[in-house]
C-alpha cells in the first residue's frame, strides 16, 4: 500500500532505470516535453534520472532541474518513486513492453506517464486508471505532464482507492512470481511423458 504525498506547485518527475542497455528508447523527447511542462509550472520542475544514460542522451534544459543519480540501492529507487509527483515509462512503442519497473512503479501508488501508446505497458496503465499515456514527442509529453498536474489531487484520490490498491496486489512481485510458478507447473505436467 502507497502512501499520500503533499500537494505542492513544484513537479518532480522520475524516470528510474537506464536507456543503455534499450534500443528505441528516446530520453531526448522526454526531457525536452519536461522542459516545456516546467515553461509552464512557477513552482518548478525537477527531473529525476536514476541510473545509467550517456552525455549525448541529455540535451540542455531551459526551465526544469536536472538532478542525474547515477545507480541507487533498491530502497533509495523505492523511496524515491513513493515521492515523485509523476513516475515515467519509455516503451519505444513496442507492442510487447511492459518493463519490470512498471510494476515496481504501480506499488508506489504513483501516477504513471506511459511514453508509447502501443505497449503493453500502456494497456495495463490505462486499464487500470494508473496514470495516463503519450505520443513520443515532447508537445505530446508536456500536454500529458499538464494534465496530470492539474489533476493532481484526483490522481492522489484515484491511486487511493480499492481498485488501485487490487492493482497493486495483483502486479506485485509475490503475486507474478506465483502466477508465473502456476504456468511454469501447468507445462511441465501438461509436457510429462506417459
Amino acid at each position: 500500500s502507497g502512501s499520500s504525498v503533499p500537494i505542492s506547485n513544484q513537479s518532480t518527475v522520475l524516470y528510474a532505470g537506464s536507456t543503455q542497455f534499450r534500443s528505441g528508447l528516446d530520453l531526448a523527447n522526454l526531457l525536452c516535453g519536461v522542459d516545456r511542462f516546467a515553461g509552464h509550472m512557477p513552482g518548478g520542475v525537477r527531473v529525476r534520472l536514476m541510473g545509467l544514460f550517456s552525455a549525448q542522451e541529455i540535451p540542455p534544459l531551459q526551465q526544469a532541474k536536472l538532478e542525474l543519480t547515477g545507480w541507487r540501492t533498491r530502497a533509495e529507487v523505492a523511496q524515491s518513486m513513493r515521492q515523485a509527483d509523476v513516475l515515467v515509462v519509455l516503451t519505444g512503442n513496442h507492442p510487447s513492453v511492459a518493463t519490470t519497473k512498471l510494476f515496481e512503479y504501480i506499488g508506489a501508488a504513483r501516477p504513471i506517464l506511459v511514453v508509447g501508446r502501443q505497449s503493453a505497458a500502456a494497456r495495463i496503465v490505462l486499464e487500470h486508471q494508473l496514470g495516463l499515456v503519450t505520443d513520443d514527442d515532447p508537445a505530446s509529453i508536456a500536454r500529458t505532464l499538464g494534465a496530470l498536474h492539474a489533476e493532481r489531487e484526483t490522481w492522489q484520490a484515484r491511486l487511493m482507492s480499492e481498485a488501485a490498491q487490487r492493482a497493486r496486489r495483483t502486479f506485485s512481485r509475490q503475486e507474478q512470481a506465483a502466477v508465473l510458478a502456476l504456468r511454469i507447473r501447468q507445462l511441465l505436467d501438461t509436457h510429462q511423458p506417459e
